[in-house]
C-alpha cells in the first residue's frame, strides 16, 4: 500500500533488476479509481506508474533496501500529486503529451507551417510503418534514400499552427475516433477546431486518397487521418457540407482515426540540438582526410558545416589504402578510393543535405586554398603546415582567413592545436619554433620528452599512435572551432597530454609572435 489511510493505493511491485540500472516496476491495481480517468500524467496502459526520470539519480545496488525505499517514496508523491489534479497534471501532460498521443511516427523533413500544405512520402508496401512529410521533395527523397527505402507518393497534408501548448484538457483524453477528437478540438482550442472543421468542410479535402492534418504547437507536434470507408466517401462526395456536422451528431457512428507522432529530420532541429552555433552559412576548407581529418569532418558537419548556403570543401591527392584502415574513419568498402572523395560520399548519404566538394589534389596548387572563412589544417604533416603557414602569412591582413592546425604530438602522447588569424600580434604556427642564425630550429614550447620512435615501411617513415590519439586532436580543434563561433578563440594554442604519455606540461595560451620569425616577421 502507498500513502495513508483512505487515500492508500494497494500496488504491485516488481524488481526485475537487482543491479537498479532499470527501477523497479510499480504497477496500480486494475480496480483503482486513478485508472478510471483516460488521461492522467505518469500513468501508462496497464497502470504502471512512472514516477522516476531514466538518467536523473542513481539507485544504490549495495543498499538494495534503501534503493526500494526511495522508489516507494518517489512513487507515492507521484499518485499525491496525481489526485491533487489541478495546473500540476495539466502541466506534466503537456510537457510530455507526445507521449500520450502516441501514433505512427512521421518524419518530418523541414516544415513551413505557413506555407498550410505539405506532402508525405511512404515507403512501399507500408513497411516499416513511417513516412516522410515534406515540402521540398528533394530533400525528402534524399533523406528516404539515406534511410534505404524507396519512398512514393502517400498524399497531401495539411498543416495548421497552434498558438498555445497542446493538452487533453476537460476533453477526456486522448482521442481515438472522429467524436472525440472534434470534441478534444473545441476543448483545447476553439480557434484550431475552428481551422479543422473549415478544412474537411472543403469538398476537394476527401478527393485525396488519404488526407493528414497535422498541428504543431510549442511543446509538441502531432496528426491525424480520418479513416473513411468507401460508403462514407461517397456521402461526403453528395453531401460534402453536411459531413462535418454529421460527424458530430450523436446519431451518427464515429470514424476512427489514426494518429501520427511527427519526428523532426530537419537539419536546422538536428543542428540546433548541440546547443551551440551553427557552422551553417560559412565556407571551410579541411585540408586532410585522414585519420584526424576523417573524423574532424564528422564533427564539422554535425556542427553545420555544408549547410544553409555554406560549404565545407575537403582537399587530400591520396587513396584510402589497407594499411590506414586500423585508424581512419573509412573502412575497407572505400579501400583505393580517394580519401576526399570516400570521405565526401559517405557524408553526403549520411546527411542528405550536404554542399560538400572532394578535390584530390596537393593543396599547395590548389588556388582557391584561402577562399574560405575558415581553413584547417588536418594533415598532421609538420612540413605541409610550415609550407601553408608560409603562403598564409603572405597574405594582407584584409584578406587572410583564419588557419587552424591541429596535430598528434609524438608516438600519441598528446594533441596540440594552434588558432592563427589576421591579428598580427599573436604567434603563427612558425613561431612555435626558435630560429637561429644557421638556420637550425628548436621548439619554443617543448611538449615532449623523448624522441618520438619511427616505424619503417620500405622508403616511408610511419609513427605509430592509437586510434584515440587522431580522435583526441579532432575533439580539440571542433572545441577551438566551437569557440570561434562565439567569436573568443583564446587560448590560441592548447596542449592536450596523454594520461601516460612522455611529455612536460604546457599551459594552454596565446604566444606573441616571435621577432626572428622567418614566416611572419616581413608582417
Amino acid at each position: 500500500m502507498l500513502g495513508q489511510g483512505k487515500q492508500a493505493e494497494p500496488v504491485q511491485v516488481v524488481i526485475a533488476d537487482w543491479d537498479f540500472i532499470e527501477s523497479p516496476i510499480v504497477l496500480l491495481r486494475q480496480d483503482s479509481e486513478l485508472l478510471r480517468n483516460s488521461t492522467s500524467p505518469h500513468i501508462g496502459v496497464y497502470g504502471q506508474i512512472c514516477y522516476r526520470t531514466d538518467g536523473v539519480g542513481i539507485l544504490n545496488a549495495h543498499a538494495p533496501q534503501n534503493a526500494m525505499a526511495a522508489c516507494m517514496h518517489d512513487a507515492e508523491e507521484i499518485i499525491a500529486q496525481i489526485k491533487t489534479g489541478g495546473t500540476w497534471a495539466d502541466a506534466e501532460i503537456q510537457r510530455e503529451f507526445e507521449a500520450y498521443w502516441g501514433g505512427i511516427p512521421l518524419i518530418s523533413c523541414g516544415l513551413d507551417f505557413s506555407k498550410k500544405d505539405a506532402k508525405v512520402f511512404l515507403p512501399e508496401g507500408d513497411s516499416p510503418p513511417y513516412g516522410w512529410i515534406y515540402q521540398d521533395v528533394e530533400r525528402a527523397r534524399a533523406i528516404a534514400h539515406s534511410m534505404g527505402v524507396e519512398p512514393h507518393p502517400g498524399g497531401k497534408v495539411h498543416l495548421v499552427k497552434a498558438r498555445r501548448p497542446l493538452s487533453v484538457g476537460g476533453a477526456g483524453g486522448i482521442p481515438g475516433n472522429t467524436r472525440s477528437l472534434l470534441n478534444w478540438l473545441r476543448c483545447w482550442d476553439p480557434v484550431i477546431h475552428r481551422d479543422v472543421i473549415n478544412l474537411i468542410s472543403k469538398k476537394e479535402f476527401f478527393q485525396d486518397a488519404s488526407p493528414r492534418i497535422i498541428i504543431q504547437a510549442d511543446n509538441a507536434t502531432i496528426g491525424f487521418r480520418i479513416l473513411l470507408d468507401a460508403n462514407s466517401l461517397k456521402v461526403f462526395e453528395d453531401k460534402a457540407r453536411e459531413f462535418p456536422h454529421r460527424l458530430r451528431h450523436p446519431s451518427f457512428p464515429p470514424f476512427k482515426i489514426r494518429r501520427y507522432s511527427v519526428a523532426d529530420a530537419s537539419p536546422e532541429f538536428i543542428y540546433a540540438r548541440n546547443g551551440q552555433q551553427s557552422l551553417g552559412g560559412k565556407k571551410i576548407l579541411l585540408i586532410g582526410a585522414g585519420a584526424i581529418g576523417g573524423y574532424l569532418a564528422d564533427n564539422l558537419v554535425r556542427m553545420g558545416a555544408g549547410y544553409a548556403g555554406g560549404r565545407i570543401t575537403i582537399i587530400d591527392p591520396d587513396t584510402l589504402l589497407p594499411a590506414n584502415l586500423s585508424r581512419h574513419r573509412l573502412g575497407m568498402d572505400r579501400v583505393l578510393s580517394f580519401k576526399a572523395d570516400a570521405l565526401a560520399k559517405r557524408l553526403d548519404t549520411e546527411f542528405p543535405w550536404l554542399n560538400i566538394k572532394p578535390i584530390h589534389e596537393n593543396v599547395l596548387t590548389y588556388r582557391g586554398i584561402f577562399q574560405a572563412d575558415l581553413v584547417i589544417d588536418a594533415t598532421g604533416d609538420e612540413a605541409l603546415g610550415r609550407a601553408i603557414n608560409r603562403r598564409h602569412q603572405a597574405l594582407p591582413a584584409e584578406s587572410s582567413p583564419p588557419v587552424l592546425y591541429c596535430w598528434v604530438a609524438g608516438a600519441g602522447d598528446g594533441v596540440q592545436a594552434i588558432w592563427v588569424d589576421a591579428n598580427r600580434k599573436h604567434a603563427c604556427l612558425e613561431c612555435l619554433s626558435r630560429h637561429d642564425s644557421h638556420g637550425n630550429w628548436t621548439s619554443r614550447f617543448k611538449f615532449l620528452r623523448g624522441t618520438t620512435k619511427l616505424m619503417f615501411v620500405g622508403c616511408a617513415a610511419v609513427t605509430p599512435y592509437a586510434v584515440s590519439s587522431a580522435m583526441a586532436a579532432a575533439a580539440l580543434a571542433s572545441e577551438m572551432i566551437g569557440d570561434w563561433l562565439i567569436g573568443d578563440v583564446t587560448p590560441r594554442f592548447r596542449s592536450r597530454a596523454r594520461s601516460h604519455g612522455e611529455t612536460h606540461s604546457i599551459r594552454d595560451s596565446s604566444p606573441d609572435r616571435l621577432k626572428e620569425c622567418p614566416a611572419c616577421r616581413r608582417t
